[in-house]
């Protein structure tokens, strides 16, 4: 089996290609960024007579603070372009990531439904476009899209609530936050990484959501991230007068049913 991946070098593809050049001889980065690139990759691809599964990692929607109108449709057609690959005998399947983001302002369980999003961040809306354009070929049988929760670990930007703690190591200045009153399903990087390992085994399609299951507010997280890193709590001031924005209603739950039945199977 031939594995490709695009978006190595991103903060999850980069994880991923570290495990897996352990356990899979043929793993190869693809760097995309324009629809010639995509061209080129289709006939590299074309001359290979393995089974061959894709994994696009890489970036979508947003790309340096460019969220103009141009920048997302060449986005799409870069994305959905990539699809064509589809129609390629060998390709096995193809591994798409998405976001949580794409559920938008939903309560209660969120399964895999299609028809139920509702998507409010442009990031989001252009995820989940492609999701819809790939469960609409009519090679969809071998597409999946991954709807992954909110994912921390080592290697995440500073900017981000576990990447902010990580920096108060290095530099030892007090840390300043929002409220963090929004409530978040937060999944270990590690955690990721052995669920995406099972999904490679698997022959799974269609949508599959991948999360903790559960939901905690920002607050407590930071908290026990921070307890983690001995980091003491007196170091971590919460301004409650800077409300965050939330992307998603606060009372939901990331249904992870399919991804528990498969870790099942496995066992």
């Amino acid at each position: 089996m031939k594995i490709f991946l695009i978006g190595a070098n991103g903060f999850l593809g980069s994880r991923i290609y570290r495990e897996l050049t352990g356990s899979y001889n043929s793993i190869e980065k693809v760097k995309i960024r324009s629809i010639d690139d995509v061209n080129s990759f289709l006939d590299y691809l074309s001359s290979f007579e393995c089974e061959i599964q894709i994994i696009n990692a890489g970036w979508c929607g947003v790309k340096a603070q460019n969220t103009s109108k141009e920048f997302e449709n060449i986005n799409y057609s870069i994305q959905t372009k990539l699809l064509e690959s589809l129609s390629i005998k060998t390709v096995k399947r193809y591994i798409n990531f998405g976001s949580y983001n794409e559920y938008g302002n939903l309560n209660g369980l969120l399964t895999e439904d299609l028809h139920l999003l509702n998507p409010i961040s442009e990031y989001a809306k252009v995820k989940y476009s492609i999701c819809k354009y790939g469960l609409m070929t009519n090679q969809s049988h071998k597409y999946l899209h991954l709807r992954i929760s909110n994912i921390y670990g080592e290697g995440q930007i500073n900017t981000s609530l576990y990447g902010t703690l990580k920096s108060y190591c290095l530099k030892q200045e007090k840390i300043t936050l929002g409220a963090c009153d929004a409530f978040r399903d937060m999944l270990d990087i590690e955690e990721f990484v052995k669920s995406f390992k099972l999904i490679l085994k698997s022959n799974i399609t269609g949508i599959l959501n991948i999360g903790s299951g559960n939901t905690q507010q920002n607050r407590e997280f930071v908290l026990g991230v921070a307890n983690n890193l001995k980091i003491p709590s007196s170091e971590i001031y919460f301004d409650d007068s800077r409300y965050e924005i939330k992307l998603m209603s606060d009372n939901y739950q990331l249904s992870i049913m399919k991804l528990n039945k498969l870790k099942l199977d496995f066992n």
